[in-house]
């Protein structure tokens, strides 16, 4: 991990770089949002009118920043190693909810560009940031949210050692309607 002149998180694993992202990046971050709205829209909440342009992402970007120095919440763009200009995003891992003392927990979730599934990238992803949160952040507990019908994220995560908990009930709206979740988290200490 580093941190840049810019205060730009910084996680690099055998094929990605992972790192954060501020609002002069909000047309990159547009670009990647808008070519992935339909492959990810069931894993978002309902998106209002507007939410495409550039102004907003600004907005959403400088939120993010914000709560990233409150301590609640990071989100990570992944890029390909081999893409030294960093151009294109091929995923998203966000951390939300950071919690420390007592309770010592967070929720992720994590998104793949259309292009790059199956490919191996969100579990070399999901394995770099639980090492940070693990190690760094001396968290106790991940939890994941997965809707049930996503099978490559149920994989994912019981791959990278999480244990299913119970079915939260109407955990988020999405396509227009309140949807179930499968609740899974991961123990510090427990990794495969």
């Amino acid at each position: 991990m580093k941190k840049n002149e810019n205060y730009e998180l910084e996680f690099t694993s055998p094929r990605l770089i992972l790192k954060r992202l501020s609002v002069k990046h909000s047309l990159l971050v547009l670009d990647y949002k808008f070519k992935n709205f339909e492959a990810h829209k069931l894993a978002l909440p309902d998106r209002q009118g507007g939410y495409f342009q550039e102004r907003v992402q600004k907005i959403i970007l400088k939120e993010e920043n914000d709560a990233f120095e409150n301590g609640t919440f990071i989100r990570l763009y992944m890029f390909e190693k081999k893409d030294v200009k960093q151009e294109k995003i091929i995923g998203d891992v966000n951390i939300g909810d950071i919690k420390l003392g007592n309770i010592s927990n967070c929720v992720i979730g994590i998104k793949i560009d259309s292009e790059h599934l199956r490919m191996g990238y969100g579990q070399e992803a999901l394995e770099t940031v639980i090492d940070f949160l693990f190690r760094s952040l001396n968290l106790h507990s991940i939890t994941a949210n997965i809707l049930p019908d996503n099978n490559a994220s149920l994989k994912l995560f019981e791959n990278l050692g999480f244990e299913q908990e119970g079915l939260t009930r109407h955990h988020m709206k999405t396509g227009g309607r309140w949807r179930d979740h499968i609740r899974y988290s991961l123990i510090n200490g427990a990794l495969p």
